[in-house]
């Protein structure tokens, strides 16, 4: 049995063995509904908050839930692939993980710092200290 993902405004069927959980890596295939690029997906998919939604095969009842996974290990698009429903075509993986927390923790002090190496330009540009 099939169910759905959606990304943004698209929504693609998902084979009852398209859904991989290992630890902090969450593996996701997909039927594209069109010839869609990988660096389209990974545009839909840069706007994951972290929270993915599966829903059944209507798309309107949500069957699971995983939340923190954020960042991409890989996505690939694989062609004439055998389908479960015996026809042959494309399918796109995705692979996800959860950043651990000294990973977050490293880059929002990154963040932190260029913020303020901005904040310092900016100030003695317009003559602060």
């Amino acid at each position: 049995m099939s169910n759905i993902i959606k990304f943004d405004s698209h929504s693609f069927v998902v084979p009852g063995n398209g859904i991989g959980l290992f630890s902090d890596e969450l593996s996701i295939t997909f039927y594209p509904d069109t010839d869609i690029t990988v660096e389209e997906i990974e545009d839909l998919i840069s706007g994951n908050t972290g929270t993915i939604n599966l829903y059944n095969n209507s798309g309107k009842e949500v069957v699971a839930t995983y939340k923190g996974y954020t960042k991409f290990t890989s996505i690939q698009k694989i062609k004439n692939i055998l389908r479960e429903d015996g026809t042959t075509g494309t399918v796109i993986k995705i692979e996800l993980y959860q950043p651990s927390v000294r990973e977050a923790v490293a880059q929002n002090t990154a963040d932190i710092t260029a913020i303020n190496e901005a904040i310092a330009d900016l100030a003695s540009s317009v003559g602060g200290e």
